[in-house]
């Protein structure tokens, strides 16, 4: 008898162990640490988005939000099929970017960069606008440009100041 509810026991905790948890069904948001001032890293995200032309309509230094206007562009996975034809869906996307000063010391200040970036796809006159996964890729490269100016304006300052 103690043998059979052994048993059990055991069962239940391996069967447990096994289960996985459902995961989100849109990525997180990718983030990241940098090194520098918050006024570093605020000034080179600007420069950032600036370079790509996004237009930050949102844009609150003091919060440290910054919100991109929908850009409209067409679909690379999504397509629609009329006359035997294959036609890719619209698509619309925004960035929303927070900037936050972390406690540190003051001889190496750091800030968490964090990017999200909502996808929608066109489904038809009727549905509308759908949310669909983003691969994070613009986010990864934006926080690595966003270091990348930061470096570039430091050696710009080095170069002009004697």
């Amino acid at each position: 008898m103690k043998r059979i509810a052994l048993f059990f026991a055991l069962l239940t905790l391996i069967s447990c162990a096994t289960i996985k948890r459902p995961q989100s069904k849109f990525p997180k948001i990718h983030e990241r640490i940098l090194s520098g001032s918050y006024e570093e890293i605020w000034v080179a995200a600007l420069q950032v988005l600036d370079a790509h032309r996004y237009q930050y309509p949102k844009a609150d230094k003091d919060a440290g939000i910054v919100e991109t206007s929908f850009i409209k562009g067409s679909s690379k996975k999504a397509f629609h099929y009329a006359g035997g034809q294959k036609f890719p869906k619209d698509l619309q996307w925004k960035l929303k970017l927070w900037i936050l000063a972390l406690p540190a010391p003051i001889t190496h200040p750091q800030v968490r960069v964090k990017i999200e970036k909502e996808t929608y796809v066109s489904a038809g006159p009727p549905e509308g606008w759908q949310r669909t996964q983003t691969d994070l890729l613009e986010e990864k490269s934006l926080i690595y440009r966003i270091g990348r100016m930061r470096d570039l304006n430091r050696l710009r300052d080095r170069a002009v100041t004697p």
